[in-house]
């Protein structure tokens, strides 16, 4: 045995595993060139209708994968369900890919911290995800890697602020906990009284606000003002002022980012306590997103205050 031969061994024991489910061939193709390139191991390749039956039959693996388009909604129910209860008890990490239109019917499945959710990847976006989950085993494959976690650092500091933001808006101070700029410290302390001022807010008033955000677009390239949370909080609240609910690929839309990066902003606005995602009790395989306590205080206390200080009309 050569010198060189201990070492292949051991970085073949230490590559993370992949469980790769899905139907359609295209997809597997790409997604398996996806976990070759990300340094990664595929155990296992199997249909959706047999992927949690081959979960739990493994003590692995890593990370699951799972290719989910034009799935059947019927079929996402009974299957991902499945798969979403064997994940959260192994905590296993996952990277679901989908097109836009199985946006709500797998949001409604799959949904957490440990859930990566792809809108039409490509391979680049396949590789980042995988690297993410490879990254919470203290990974750092290639340069690609390194990119992925200060991107997520980033994000993890931008919800960090605009819950430190809210929080002042909606006059919580006081001592009670910050987010210290990581989405996963949150606290559910980080709670303040609804506002009497909401009764005198006008949904029109916030969807001027948000018209107004759109026009720039006809000026600037529109990716020059990027800004995900703001763009979600303005349409939730504007909904919530209407009556109105909003499912998770409706607040895709309203984010004006692609669909991969506004699912990833929605699940950190979930994780850190400022949004709430519930089932439709009219239609499990659709789920709604709206405000937590904590951010509707913040958005009455902002409105407020810009009223207070004339920028709103009498």
């Amino acid at each position: 045995m050569t010198a060189a031969e201990p070492t292949a061994d051991v970085f073949y024991d230490t590559q993370p595993t992949v469980l790769l489910i899905g139907d359609r061939p295209s997809d597997l193709e790409a997604a398996a060139d996806a976990i070759a390139r990300a340094g990664m191991r595929t155990i296992g390749t199997v249909p959706l209708a047999e992927g949690a039956t081959a979960l739990a039959m493994r003590s692995g693996p890593d990370i699951v994968m799972l290719e989910a388009t034009d799935v059947p909604p019927a079929v996402a129910e009974r299957c991902l369900t499945a798969i979403d209860a064997l994940v959260r008890d192994r905590d296993i990490d996952v990277v679901v890919t989908a097109g836009e239109a199985d946006t709500d019917t797998i949001a409604a499945t799959l949904f957490g911290p440990n859930v990566q959710h792809l809108c039409n990847p490509q391979l680049i976006d396949r590789i980042t995800a995988l690297q993410f989950a490879g990254g919470a085993r203290g990974m750092r494959l290639h340069d690609s890697s390194r990119d992925a976690d200060d991107r997520l650092r980033r994000l993890n500091d931008e919800v960090a602020r605009f819950a430190d933001t809210l929080a002042r808006l909606a006059g919580d101070g006081g001592g009670r906990p910050r987010f210290g700029g990581q989405v996963r410290d949150t606290s559910r302390g980080f709670r303040a009284e609804r506002m009497d001022s909401v009764a005198t807010i006008d949904a029109n008033v916030v969807r001027d606000t948000i018209r107004s955000r759109r026009m720039r677009a006809a000026h600037f390239p529109p990716d020059l003002f990027a800004d995900p949370a703001w763009d979600m909080l303005l349409d939730l609240f504007a909904a919530e002022l209407e009556g109105r609910q909003v499912s998770v690929s409706s607040l895709c839309i309203a984010a004006h980012v692609p669909g991969t990066t506004a699912l990833r902003w929605i699940g950190s606005m979930v994780e850190a306590g400022l949004f709430e995602r519930y089932a439709d009790p009219a239609d499990r395989r659709r789920a709604f997103i709206s405000l937590a306590p904590a951010a509707r205080a913040g958005m009455e206390g902002y409105f407020d205050a810009i009223r207070r200080a004339g920028l709103l009309p009498a």
